[in-house]
């Protein structure tokens, strides 16, 4: 997923979460609706003015807008950590395998 689309699912996500339609946050933020609508299918390359506007109309901070993309970050993190960790212990394992130590 890039940024764009994953830009897109953070609004989508914040907007279901209040329970307000598209047309409403493009009223709020006094943007068009189908630039919201390209904007949450990860078809525009929003600018950050946009998207102070969007946080806005929301009712969170870029702040707050942004965690979201660094827990995402983190996660990923911990997740190649841990596959790297179960790699290293199969490589192990087949080592004590193929030398009969097992």
């Amino acid at each position: 997923m890039g940024v764009k689309e994953a830009l897109g699912k953070r609004i989508r996500f914040l907007r279901n979460e209040i329970g307000i339609s598209q047309e409403e946050l493009a009223d709020r933020a006094e943007i068009d609706r189908t630039y919201i609508t390209s904007v949450e299918c990860g078809r525009r390359n929003i600018s950050i003015v946009n998207i102070e506007k969007i946080a806005k109309s929301l009712g969170i901070t870029l702040a707050k807008f942004f965690d979201f993309f660094y827990f995402l970050f983190l996660n990923t993190v911990v997740w190649l950590l841990f596959f790297f960790f179960l790699l290293e212990q199969s490589v192990v394992f087949c080592y004590y395998m193929v030398n009969g130590l097992l």
